[in-house]
């Protein structure tokens, strides 16, 4: 029996539009299954011993193409899950979560801030102005809405701050995840200002290596968003400092897309390790340029 060849360019369009929603990997079986995603051509067959699904698996296993991973095992990623610093330079994914604003936590952040507002440390000298008032808020209201995010969403690796109701303590972490045995520290940021080119930059003293730090935004009364995440180290190798502050500024182009948290925790979910995975994506294409 001979089938049906396959259509590269719309089953492409189909995968690529079905991995980004689910913001997970499939093994490549299951893709191949999957009533909606393979289009077949319509008068163009494949020779009587070749197996269609032997062809999908060795289309994406193609280390030349740069729209898929294929893992050892079969799990088929977004290549752009697992961004280098190449990609990260030169082609910054960049991508918003949006979060509903609520009343409650709005109300949270309000009295959080009332609690905190004497404590809060003033690195940049501009305190008691409109200025410092709205940015305070403007951080407090992104923060809670994240944290209530994550915490909803995530619940099996959400860990709340280390100074929880202690207003008078500063804290690195704004929350954590507990995935596999080990704890990522989470600080959420607001950005501060725009350059003149439009760039949102955001401001952190000493980025510290061991802190997962999350990007956004309040837009609005109703909408918030995250839009970058990246590592301490990652920001002290790209960030500026114009002064012995220690203050390092940040541009949202060189954060990572805010798809590659989501996968890992996603995938967490699962019980996958994507740190694993991200260790086999490094092996295979460390010494491949990234196609542009």
């Amino acid at each position: 029996m001979n089938h049906r060849k396959i259509n590269w360019p719309e089953t492409k369009k189909n995968l690529i539009s079905y991995l980004s929603n689910e913001m997970l990997p499939f093994s490549y079986r299951y893709l191949f299954e999957h009533p909606c995603l393979i289009v077949k051509m319509e008068n163009e067959f494949f020779g009587c011993k070749t197996k269609p699904i032997e062809k999908f698996r060795q289309y994406l296993s193609d280390t030349e193409r740069d729209e898929f991973f294929y893992a050892k095992g079969g799990l088929v990623f977004l290549r752009r899950w697992f961004p280098d610093k190449q990609q990260l330079i030169g082609l910054p994914f960049m991508s918003d979560l949006k979060i509903d604003g609520d009343v409650l936590v709005s109300f949270d952040a309000g009295y959080e801030y009332c609690q905190r507002e004497s404590f809060l440390h003033d690195w940049q000298n501009n305190k008691g102005t409109e200025f410092k008032y709205n940015r305070n808020r403007k951080a407090l209201l992104l923060e809670h809405h994240v944290k209530s995010y994550f915490k909803n969403k995530f619940p099996f690796a959400y860990r709340e701050p280390s100074n929880k109701g202690k207003f008078s303590t500063h804290a690195a972490d704004d929350f954590s995840f507990e995935l596999f045995g080990f704890k990522f520290l989470v600080d959420v940021k607001s950005y501060s200002y725009k350059k003149s080119n439009g760039s949102s930059v955001a401001v952190i003293r000493n980025p510290k290596p061991n802190i997962i730090y999350l990007f956004g935004d309040v837009l609005d009364e109703k909408t918030i968003i995250i839009n970058g995440v990246a590592g301490g180290g990652w920001l002290s190798l790209l960030g500026w400092s114009n002064s012995f502050s220690g203050l390092t500024h940040i541009e949202r182009k060189h954060t990572h897309n805010i798809e590659c948290l989501l996968v890992m925790l996603n995938m967490a979910y699962q019980e996958k390790n994507y740190i694993k995975y991200y260790q086999m994506f490094e092996e295979r294409y460390n010494n491949l340029q990234v196609v542009t």
